[in-house]
């Protein structure tokens, strides 16, 4: 996953903590993960594990592999403009 693509996934993980009124205090307790974490995966530093990402989507009511389809599909269909 490029970087922009780990972006979009931590934008879109941000919008629903936010959509749901958690702080990321307490989106990091119900994941048992750190602030700090979330932050990272929220600023698209850090792509979490399956298992976390899988727990991730439970607990804001989103479907991860939907998400990541749907990144990869953008990705497929980005038009590179260069040399």
């Amino acid at each position: 996953m490029d970087d922009r693509a780990k972006g979009k996934f931590g934008r879109k993980i941000k919008a629903r903590r936010i959509e749901l009124g958690l702080k990321r205090e307490q989106l990091a307790v119900k994941m048992g993960l750190t602030r700090d974490q979330i932050a990272r995966i929220e600023q698209g530093k850090q792509i979490p594990p399956i298992d976390i990402g899988l727990k991730l989507g439970t607990v804001l009511g989103i479907n991860i592999p939907r998400v990541l389809a749907q990144l990869d599909s953008e990705e497929d269909h980005a038009v590179n403009v260069g040399p």
